[in-house]
């Protein structure tokens, strides 16, 4: 079965569409602004969004003035993020990536990581993915991100959910698996063709459970300094937050 955003990445901004997207890009817009040194006036300060996926942060940011780069690691998610920014007349540029292993030119002024991309990152690999964005950001950088807590993942255990639209129906099904370690989700999506019919494609993910202590010594082991903070109640949940320094 293909794996994660190969089905759902043309549509994931679109059946997202109730979670807070305004309040969570206000919210992340203010934190990074009381961080970073102001900006020459000819020079913006430079950001990358890891695990962009259609790009709602890294147009949020880029309207504010920011050089933003967006990174994903699904094509489809990348091809629908750059559609839209070009409709909307933005100009930010997008990369294929994997957290666990890029490389950029430059040092960037802050990182984003938002809506799970760390629950993507198998607990073997945490160190990596932080190390990674540790080389990607200059000294005193901030980096925010956040996980769904193990226990509001396990609450999706042998879970149906199904979302019925005019252009799209997407069902999906969860369950634990690696002893109660990571969900796995199986996805399937109808997508409305302009001739009235619909095409079926399929996917599964996994997100793996990150207790906040796991993250905290994986941060420090990277050089970072980390507080949890909390998010905008229309998108808190059961969903850490963290905001980081690299030292």
């Amino acid at each position: 079965m293909p794996g994660a955003y190969s089905a759902l990445g043309s549509v994931f901004e679109l059946l997202n569409d109730d979670c807070g997207y305004d309040s969570w890009s206000q919210y992340l817009l203010h934190k990074i602004a009381g961080l970073l040194p102001a900006a020459s006036p000819k020079v913006p300060l430079c950001g990358v969004d890891i695990g962009c996926g259609n790009g709602y942060f890294t147009r949020a940011f880029s309207k504010a003035g920011y050089s933003m780069t967006g990174m994903d690691i699904s094509g489809e998610m990348l091809s629908k993020a750059q559609d839209i920014s070009l409709k909307e007349g933005i100009r930010a540029r997008y990369i294929q990536g994997d957290i666990a292993s890029f490389r950029l030119p430059a040092k960037q002024d802050f990182a984003l990581a938002i809506n799970d991309c760390l629950n993507y990152v198998p607990p073997e690999k945490l160190h990596a993915a932080f190390s990674h964005v540790a080389g990607a950001l200059r000294k005193g950088a901030p980096f925010i991100f956040d996980i769904t807590a193990p226990e509001a993942l396990m609450e999706q255990d042998r879970q149906v959910y199904m979302d019925d639209r005019p252009s799209v129906t997407c069902i999906w099904y969860s369950e634990a698996q690696e002893g109660n370690k990571a969900i796995v989700t199986d996805v399937t999506v109808f997508s409305k063709a302009p001739d009235g019919r619909y095409a079926r494609r399929d996917e599964r993910q996994t997100r793996y459970m990150h207790t906040d202590g796991d993250i905290l010594d994986a941060l420090a082991s990277c050089g970072f300094s980390a507080i949890e903070d909390k998010l905008p109640d229309e998108v808190a949940g059961k969903r850490l937050n963290y905001i980081c320094t690299k030292l």
